[in-house]
């Protein structure tokens, strides 16, 4: 699957790289931040392979629904 934009979990990952990579300007505590950072890419995988989970079960429903437009077109001819 080809993506235009760039996952959140994979931007909260590179967030978390050039964190390890670079340390912080900031007065903050690193080894803090980069807890937080772990924490919300672990949150965001989840939710993310959730959605996919439930967009791939919608995909799967509607294949097993029938055709509307074809049903009312067949019963449609056999009335005339």
């Amino acid at each position: 699957m080809t993506r235009d934009k760039i996952l959140p979990s994979e931007r909260i990952s590179n967030e978390l790289s050039e964190l390890i990579l670079n340390g912080n300007d900031s007065q903050e505590d690193l080894l803090g931040l980069i807890l937080k950072k772990s924490l919300q890419k672990t949150v965001q995988e989840l939710l993310e392979k959730e959605i996919e989970k439930n967009w791939e079960e919608d995909i799967m429903n509607e294949k097993k629904k029938p055709n509307r437009i074809k049903f009312t077109v067949t019963v449609m001819k056999r009335v005339k």
